[in-house]
């Protein structure tokens, strides 16, 4: 892949991601109507602002390069158990699957060493 398309590709994923975090925290923090009948089967509702606080600071340490390995891990496991969630409730956990798919693709652009170990470290 050339550089610049992958580039290119990296700033559409990351950019994605983050107008999907930016619009699932704000429905969260203002509690809005088709957040709260989402929730509702979750039983989690009262949650939901800290929820969005999480979700925020999760994918802020994801954008940030200083952070973003840690950013990663964090919101890779907040995502996990919103699917976790949603299997036990028996609803369709598609929602977060999709943005995991995206951070992924994501990480896999921006730094391939955030999935794969580098073969020069392994001793």
């Amino acid at each position: 892949m050339k550089p610049k398309f992958k580039q290119v590709l990296a700033i559409f994923f990351v950019g994605f991601y983050a107008i999907m975090t930016l619009i699932g925290t704000g429905e969260k923090l203002l509690q809005t109507q088709h957040l709260i009948d989402s929730f509702k089967p979750l039983q989690i509702v009262e949650y939901s602002r800290i929820l969005g606080v999480i979700d925020l600071i999760f994918s802020a340490l994801f954008l940030i390069p200083k952070t973003r390995k840690m950013g990663f891990l964090l919101s890779s496991c907040y995502l996990a158990g919103a699917m976790g969630a949603h299997i036990s409730h028996h609803v369709s956990p598609i929602q977060p699957l999709a943005m995991m798919v995206i951070l992924w693709i994501s990480a896999f652009l921006l730094n391939k060493s955030l999935l794969f170990q580098d073969n020069k470290s392994i001793n």
